[in-house]
């Protein structure tokens, strides 16, 4: 991170206003924040929910990074983005995106719509039970009832005890209980992995790929 010298991101209204908080204080204040969310982008190559935590946005590798970038608002780009990354040896590196992924113009795959939901998943069931509810969704027309679904969204080390906190299978994450399961990120992600697999066509998955 210390080779890149600026970085430029023009976006339209809708991302400019939303995630407008230049400096956040608190990590549910990254979500936010453009500058965060490039910086750790570039940072860690990700952006996850594990990682909007009040020490994250403390990162002083991630602050000296957001200094380093400038946003602006071009509402010609509407949904879209623009980013270029100058180097100090004046190397440039920039990409343009008309539609974010997402976009029904530029759908997700399945597979990327696990990986998401499973990041998601882990905050508050293991890792064993997420991998299995992807599966089920993904072979959707054999399962008999619904229950087969719900009852892997229940902690089992919880089971039967609401207020038992849950151990999340992601390290340093806060500990859950079950209420924490009608989280509204962990729904949104169910939601979107139902909907993904009713719209794909074709035959059952190879167990090769």
């Amino acid at each position: 991170m210390a080779r890149i010298d600026t970085v430029i991101i023009e976006t339209g209204p809708v991302a400019f206003t939303s995630a407008g908080i230049k400096r956040p204080k608190l990590g549910v204040e990254g979500k936010f924040s453009l500058w965060f969310l490039a910086a750790l982008a570039l940072a860690e190559g990700k952006v996850t929910l594990d990682r909007f935590t009040d020490e994250k946005v403390k990162d002083p590798t991630l602050i000296d990074l957001m200094g380093k970038i400038d946003a602006r608002l071009v509402r010609e780009l509407k949904f879209g983005a623009r980013v270029s990354v100058r180097m100090k040896d004046g190397t440039e590196y920039s990409a343009h995106r008309a539609k974010p992924k997402g976009d029904p113009s530029n759908p997700m795959t399945f597979d990327e719509i696990a990986a998401k939901f499973r990041s998601v998943a882990l905050l508050a069931i293991p890792a064993s039970q997420a991998d299995q509810l992807i599966e089920k969704v993904y072979n959707l027309g054999e399962v008999t009832g619904m229950s087969q679904l719900m009852e892997l969204t229940v902690p089992r080390q919880a089971a039967g005890t609401i207020d038992q906190p849950v151990k999340s299978s992601v390290p340093g994450a806060k500990l859950r209980s079950l209420p924490d399961l009608q989280d509204r990120g962990m729904r949104t992600e169910s939601h979107k992995l139902l909907g993904r697999k009713h719209r794909l066509r074709g035959g059952p998955r190879n167990p090769e790929d």
